[in-house]
């Protein structure tokens, strides 16, 4: 067994996988419905989840869906301490469905504290599903 050790532990390594990699917080894959319902059990946690992001100056939010954010319905969202989002091509957007990264708290509800919670930290926004790219001339 003792000789399994030491090629178990340079595998990362050989594979090309920096040490970073490996000690970086993997993210709880969760509903905004889980985040609203229980946000004690996921205070200050790294989280995933996708819902319908709106990007705006004081208005920047994560909905369940897009009619949440058309009827200003900002207690079925997050805040998203966040300023821009991007689609499939590097492109950014500021409203779509949205797969997004972020570390969860409830203390804090964004502007004016509308909101039933926040996303800080924000590791990724990327619009969900993967979008193909526009037809050329659009």
């Amino acid at each position: 067994m003792k000789n399994l050790r030491a090629p178990l532990f340079a595998l990362p390594i050989l594979c090309g996988i920096p040490l970073s990699a490996l000690a970086q917080e993997v993210p709880d894959m969760v509903s905004l419905i889980q985040l609203i319902a229980a946000p004690e059990k996921y205070e200050g946690k790294l989280v995933a989840l996708t819902g319908y992001v709106h990007l705006e100056f004081e208005g920047n939010g994560i909905y369940l869906h897009k009619d949440d954010y058309q009827y200003a319905m900002n207690k079925n969202g997050l805040w998203l301490d966040l300023y821009e989002c991007n689609s499939r091509g590097g492109k950014k957007f500021t409203d779509g469905y949205a797969y997004v990264i972020g570390r969860f708290t409830s203390s804090s509800q964004g502007h004016l504290g509308m909101w039933s919670g926040e996303l800080n930290e924000i590791k990724s926004c990327q619009s969900w599903p993967p979008l193909p790219p526009p037809p050329p001339g659009t």
